[in-house]
């Protein structure tokens, strides 16, 4: 055998390229970045929703509703498709997805009454619908709820069945008042009553006395002598200011 007439079976490594040796190394100046711009910087990295500095798509588009991130998704089988099963078996999830009628990753089995069911089954899942129930009862069949606990399916009891509403009361009408009861005013009907009917009739009840009028005091004379008994009010003496540079009168 002549080693140098082997030959190489895999593809060689290509030449790694030297980038920043100048224009003679074939990458140019710029080493096959181009000119500026954040392509030519270090620690430059594509995103996937980049579009170059306008507003993506994922910001234009709105948004309604939320994700429940606790929600349970179940499996959905019809008591139609269990009638490939034989009378008396026991059907749960392992079965159903042996035959490929519950596919994918689901929280539980759920069984509705749609289609024709004429088989007596143990039919086991997490929940059933009221309709199922009674067709499974009618066939003949038994009903087990599972509930998964650590990821392992266990048979509990029976959900309890629900409370019956109450019914809603009827719906009562507001009275509405007159607007002469709501400002607190009496109404025209009770003034009649009460004072009489139409304006100026006379209104019935005892007649008012009529009392005398006692005669004035005549004012007296300016020049007339005062009662006896009361003294007359004298005017009392102005004092009078002394003139600037004047000393006050004595006893003033």
């Amino acid at each position: 055998m002549n080693l140098a007439a082997l030959k190489r079976l895999t593809r060689h490594k290509p030449a790694r390229k030297r980038r920043g040796q100048g224009s003679a190394s074939h990458w140019g100046k710029t080493a096959g970045r181009g000119n500026k711009g954040a392509k030519a910087r270090t620690g430059w990295q594509a995103r996937s929703r980049f579009e170059g500095g306008q507003t993506p798509l994922y910001r234009r588009l709105p948004k309604r509703g939320f994700n429940n991130p606790f929600r349970l998704v179940y499996a959905v089988v019809n008591l139609g498709q269990l009638e490939q099963f034989d009378a008396g078996g026991r059907v749960g999830p392992e079965e159903l997805r042996a035959r490929g009628l519950a596919r994918g990753h689901s929280d539980g089995l759920a069984v509705l009454g749609a289609g024709t069911f004429t088989k007596a089954l143990t039919v086991r899942a997490h929940r059933f619908s009221r309709s199922a129930v009674a067709r499974i009862a009618a066939a003949g069949g038994t009903v087990e709820y599972l509930k998964r606990v650590g990821g392992v399916d266990q048979v509990t009891a029976p959900p309890p069945p629900p409370k019956p509403k109450a019914p809603k009361p009827p719906p009562t009408k507001e009275v509405k008042k007159a607007p002469a009861e709501k400002e607190g005013k009496k109404a025209p009907a009770e003034k009649e009553a009460k004072g009489g009917g139409e304006k100026g009739a006379p209104k019935e009840g005892k007649p008012k006395e009529s009392k005398p009028k006692e005669p004035k005091p005549k004012k007296e004379a300016s020049g007339a002598p005062a009662p006896a008994g009361e003294a007359a009010a004298k005017p009392k003496p102005k004092k009078e200011k002394p003139a600037a540079g004047q000393a006050p009168a004595p006893g003033a």
